[in-house]
């Protein structure tokens, strides 16, 4: 082999010994997981095919901050479509006014906040390994913390 190829073939070794290094950099460092039947915070039901399908589910008392001010929100779940309820009253929203709403897909959270009657924040979020915190949209994300 000549000079000329010999050098050739070693800058696009070079070349691709960066790019692996640098594609190390973008794998991702935590591993999704699925909700399995049984396991603790999931839930059986069936989806629109009438299969059944298994969700994380996210019923319960959740604590979250908004404008500084603690927050509960009660969520309720069918499927994979969950709704929150303040629990407390606040300026702007009656104690029972539903505040966020969305839908569960693996463990991700696609989640919109209700600031006004008009407005709303979507938000996607991975849920928390414990299936016990999560971000909903909002003037800033919202997290919320499963307190029961």
């Amino acid at each position: 082999m000549g000079n000329r190829l010999k050098r050739f073939v070693a800058s696009i070794a070079v070349v691709g010994l960066v790019a692996a290094l640098a594609g190390c950099e973008t794998v991702p460092t935590e591993q999704e997981f699925y909700p399995q039947a049984g396991a603790p915070h999931t839930l059986t039901y069936k989806d629109a095919a009438g299969k059944e399908a298994v969700s994380f589910d996210l019923t319960g008392k959740w604590e979250t901050q908004y404008y500084g001010d603690k927050e509960v929100v009660n969520i309720k779940q069918t499927g994979d479509r969950f709704q929150g309820y303040k629990t407390i009253g606040s300026r702007n929203k009656d104690a029972g006014a539903l505040t966020i709403d969305g839908e569960v897909n693996g463990s991700w959270v696609n989640c919109q906040t209700y600031l006004s009657r008009s407005s709303r924040v979507l938000r996607t979020s991975k849920l928390s390994r414990n299936i016990d915190e999560f971000e909903c949209g909002g003037d800033g994300p919202r997290k919320l913390k499963r307190v029961e």
